[in-house]
């Protein structure tokens, strides 16, 4: 939910829409809101139904304690790069009665706030302990998070327990940060998911640590809780990491590309620390990584972190605008690997461009397929003369309208592959999407490129179709 919300807000204020296939999408015109909450405050059976699709038709997100004893409905309502928030709180009472108002559960109507998250903190034998998660998008870069614990009295909130740290007590603990920064470090967003976490199994509250800058570190503030207060007892790594990379001083970047799970770390020795975890669908931070390179450096002019593994072998993790990985062997690539933000824009470039490999490649009979590959767009077209014609990008030509670096001819199919020979080379391209595009010098295999995207005939003239249309 806090993603869905915070997105949001880092578009300037736009409601975010929830799709699902075969489904009605956002109710449209003013006032779905109103006639949601109007609903949700008519009829107490709500709080215990998943309203989650209902509410994203109607434009309104909520967040939901972890009893199910307390929701907040939230939209943005206006601002524009300070967000005004509407917000509804809907509970059930110590006399089980469910009761709905306008305004936040502790602070009545701020508009400029709204909660992320309700964490919840049990005491045996007593009423258990909400934590509050406040959030206010106080500029286009600058967010503010303060968590109040609170606990239900006859009817209302109650501020306590109280936080106790350095012989001083407070009401609440809080962090700035800057925004952008955090989205784009994590994950693209991955960093909302756990801003603030409590561990019921140690009874310990997490809260993020920020640097001068308002950078968050990754780290964070751990409090336990002992019935009466939360203790401060030091600074923690995230309790979701794997216990083998708990030792660093920042967190620099998280991304996914297609095959790896890739996080790296700046130590306190300035160095940098690389950590691999193969299938990013499935793996987790909390797993056991599969390869931890450290002892790297950042260089500053390209934009890149760079982590030695022997002698002219190296790991390369490329910085925010170009997020990605590779390992270069001699200035050379052996493989490269884009983060899933990066990839699926330039797949959309790409696909763009298919109209002026349409317009630089006429005479041909019917295309065969295109393969997008770790370095190369190759594309081949069946000829009217029976042969088969391989043309060769780079991947940034083929999207810059260049063009084509290679251009073959061939008669030669097996069973599995179209062949070409050209400048004492033997071009190998695979028919099947799941295999290697490779180059061979006679015998020797020169390299072998990784496909990760195929099209084939029918997209191919779709999409070129509809490109010129548009």
């Amino acid at each position: 939910m806090k993603k869905v919300i915070l997105a949001a807000a880092l578009a300037g204020g736009a409601l975010w829409a929830c799709h699902e296939a075969g489904r009605p999408g956002l109710v449209e015109g003013a006032g779905s809101e109103e006639i949601f909450i109007k609903r949700v405050m008519g009829d107490t059976a709500t709080l215990s139904q998943d309203l989650t699709w209902d509410a994203a038709r109607a434009g309104v997100d909520y967040v939901e304690s972890p009893d199910g004893s307390i929701r907040v409905y939230r939209w943005i309502s206006g601002g524009g790069t300070c967000a005004f928030w509407t917000t509804v709180t809907q509970y059930r009472d110590t006399k089980g009665r469910v009761r709905c108002f306008y305004g936040l559960p502790l602070f009545g109507n701020d508009s400029l706030l709204t909660v992320t998250d309700i964490l919840m903190a049990d005491r045996p034998g007593k009423p258990p302990v909400y934590l509050f998660c406040f959030y206010c998008k106080a500029s286009s870069t600058e967010g503010y998070n303060d968590l109040y614990p609170a606990v239900l009295q006859t009817d209302t909130f109650a501020l306590g327990p109280k936080f106790e740290r350095d012989g001083e007590t407070t009401e609440s603990v809080g962090i700035g940060y800057d925004i952008p920064d955090w989205y784009f470090r994590a994950n693209d967003g991955e960093g909302w998911e756990w801003m603030c976490a409590y561990l019921p199994d140690r009874n310990w509250l997490y809260v993020p640590v920020a640097d001068e800058d308002m950078r968050l570190t990754g780290r964070h503030d751990v409090y336990a809780f002992d019935g009466r207060c939360f203790r401060y007892i030091g600074v923690r790594a995230p309790y979701y990491l794997h216990a083998s990379l708990h030792d660093f001083a920042f967190m620099e970047k998280v991304l996914e590309t297609d095959r790896h799970l890739v996080r790296v770390d700046r130590m306190r020795d300035g160095t940098f620390r690389m950590a691999l975890w193969n299938a990013p669908d499935t793996a987790r931070q909390s797993d056991e990584p599969v390869w931890v390179v450290g002892g790297g450096f950042f260089d500053s002019l390209a934009g890149k972190y760079v982590f030695p593994v022997a002698k002219d072998l190296q790991y390369e993790c490329r910085d925010l605008s170009f997020s990605g990985l590779r390992m270069t062997y001699r200035g050379k690539t052996v493989f490269a690997e884009d983060s899933r933000e990066m990839f699926n824009r330039y797949k959309k470039e790409l696909e763009g461009s298919f109209p002026q490999m349409d317009g630089m490649l006429q005479d041909y009979a019917a295309p065969l397929l295109v393969h997008l590959t770790e370095r190369h767009v190759l594309r081949v077209d069946s000829m009217t003369d029976g042969c088969f014609r391989l043309a060769a990008w780079t991947r940034a030509g083929a999207v810059d309208g260049m063009r084509p670096e290679r251009v073959l001819r061939s008669r030669y199919k097996t069973e599995g592959c179209y062949v070409f020979n050209g400048g004492g080379f033997q071009y190998v391209v695979p028919i099947s999407g799941t295999d290697y595009f490779c180059v061979y010098k006679g015998n020797t295999l020169l390299s072998g490129e990784r496909i990760v995207q195929t099209y084939f005939p029918e997209e191919i003239e779709r999409l070129g179709k509809n490109e010129r249309k548009g």
